[in-house]
């Protein structure tokens, strides 16, 4: 049996991903090709952000069950970035933030979607995950953040590319 790198790993997690689920979320496959609704793109908007509200539930429980220092102070440094580098001089403002300046940028007003309750399906699947971590060994909390948080430049990428191409009322 080959031991693989923590590279070698991810990139074999994100493989298995790929194939098994080969296309896109439908609502994503929407969004990237330009053919979501106003009202639905603000629902999708409004559904993620439910993600960047909860992101320290389980940020948090990684770096608390890490027992390598060097990870560790990744994993902080990536806290910071999620929490917004502002808090310490930096430039930018948390995550959270930036997304309801999105949502305010296509149409919804900041207290609604602060106020927003998401779909019972996107609860469950943040309180799964959220168990996830929470029950899981420290390689596994850490790694299953790793496979998603490896994907997150290149998605967010297109999601952007698609949002000037086909939003440019945003």
């Amino acid at each position: 049996m080959n031991i693989l790198s923590p590279e070698a790993l991810i990139l074999d997690l994100q493989e298995i991903l790929r194939k098994k689920y080969p296309r896109p979320h439908p609502v994503r496959q929407l969004l990237l090709t330009g053919r979501l609704t106003k009202e639905h793109l603000q629902a999708w908007v409004k559904n993620q952000f439910h993600e960047f509200r909860n992101i320290h539930r389980f940020f948090g429980v990684r770096y608390q069950k890490c027992p390598v220092p060097e990870l560790r102070r990744a994993l902080l440094e990536n806290m910071v970035e999620e929490e917004g580098e502002d808090l310490f001089g930096g430039k930018y403002p948390s995550h959270a933030e930036l997304w309801v300046r999105f949502a305010e940028g296509t149409g919804i007003p900041r207290e609604e979607i602060l106020n927003y309750v998401p779909l019972p399906g996107i609860r469950a699947a943040l309180e799964m995950y959220v168990q996830l971590v929470q029950h899981s060994h420290w390689a596994v909390a850490i790694g299953t953040g790793l496979v998603f948080e490896g994907e997150g430049p290149k998605r967010m990428r297109e999601e952007k590319e698609s949002l000037e191409r086909h939003y440019s009322w945003i």
